[in-house]
């Protein structure tokens, strides 16, 4: 070795020093692990990373190809409406159009923040008059989205919504009756609507306005008329269920 520290080639017939030699065998089998370190910590990173990644994926809704395809083909952006404002902008939803009624209700009832989604009552849309239809769908009366978004063989995009004050299956048991008030001069007094089962009878009906009269009205005897066009149709016979 010379003055500046590098080790020069023998001259020809010149016999190396073994013990440089042998120190610099040595320093290149100390510098050995040190390489094997540095390549793992290059590669433990890596490996983190892809770690991370493939759980992010995990997360995603559709994690997989054919699934991810799938919501693409299917997806429908639908609007809800409340159905005593139906020309509101109303809200809007992304689902699939294979979602089934619960799906649906239940994916309404968390954009709304409404605890129960049983509470909920849909009506389709009237592709003809752009407004709801007149009969709202019965509990699980329709299968899948794509056919509640149907009507006379239009597609709609649009749904109505009402939030009910019991679920809407208890409700169906039930006969409502929105029965208009009118006191001795035939004035129009209020408005109230009447729930009874369906075996009830024109007496119960009765029975139930009586209580909601107040005292002006007790002991009063009142009666049902059915209206139809502004002219007294049929006047219920106290004996009548409600269902006829």
């Amino acid at each position: 070795a010379d003055g500046s520290g590098l080790v020069k080639a023998a001259p020809d017939g010149m016999e190396l020093d073994e013990g440089a030699v042998e120190q610099q065998q040595q320093q290149q089998v100390e510098q050995q692990p040190d390489l094997q370190q540095q390549v793992q910590e290059q590669q433990q990173p890596a490996e983190v990373l892809q770690q991370q990644q493939h759980a992010e994926l995990l997360k995603c809704r559709y994690p997989h190809v054919p699934a991810f395809l799938s919501y693409i083909r299917n997806r429908r952006l639908v609007t809800f409406r409340r159905l005593d404002d139906p020309k509101e902008p109303g809200l809007q939803l992304e689902l699939l159009q294979d979602d089934d009624y619960d799906t649906v209700t239940a994916a309404l009832a968390g954009k709304l923040g409404a605890a129960d989604a049983s509470q909920l009552r849909l009506t389709q849309h009237n592709a003809y008059s752009n407004m709801p239809q007149r009969t709202p769908m019965k509990y699980r009366g329709v299968a899948a989205l794509h056919q509640m978004l149907q009507h006379a063989n239009h597609a709609t995009d649009t749904l109505y919504y009402e939030l009910l004050d019991m679920p809407l299956q208890q409700l169906e048991q039930l006969k409502s009756l929105r029965v208009h008030f009118h006191n001795d001069k035939t004035e129009f007094v209020a408005e109230h609507v009447v729930r009874l089962p369906r075996d009830s009878s024109v007496a119960d009906v009765l029975k139930d306005m009586s209580s909601r009269l107040g005292a002006d009205y007790a002991g009063r005897q009142l009666r049902l008329l059915e209206v139809y066009h502004s002219k007294i149709y049929k006047v219920g016979c106290r004996k009548l269920t409600v269902r006829a």
